[in-house]
């Protein structure tokens, strides 16, 4: 197989969570299809009404862009065809 003719799907990545637990604040490991934007958080609700943000921090990411979401490009060289 050519170099060429691989294509990456998935990556394994480390976050950190917008939440303390104990303290603490929550890493876990990840597997993130890389094909798709990265997701800033989530909403988690608790109860019936309680909607809380929590907020992604990805740590030792290759080049991303802040335009699209998406790895392999800085925002200087987005064609805005993946814009969020």
């Amino acid at each position: 197989m050519e170099r060429n003719q691989i294509r990456l799907v998935s990556s394994l990545f480390w976050i950190k969570i917008g939440s303390e637990v104990n303290g603490e604040c929550c890493r876990l490991r990840i597997k993130l299809n890389v094909q798709k934007p990265l997701r800033r958080g989530i909403f988690v609700s608790i109860g019936n009404w309680n909607r809380f943000w929590i907020h992604f921090k990805y740590e030792k990411l290759p080049t991303f862009c802040f335009g699209c979401g998406r790895l392999g490009h800085g925002l200087q060289e987005c064609t805005g065809e993946f814009k969020v």
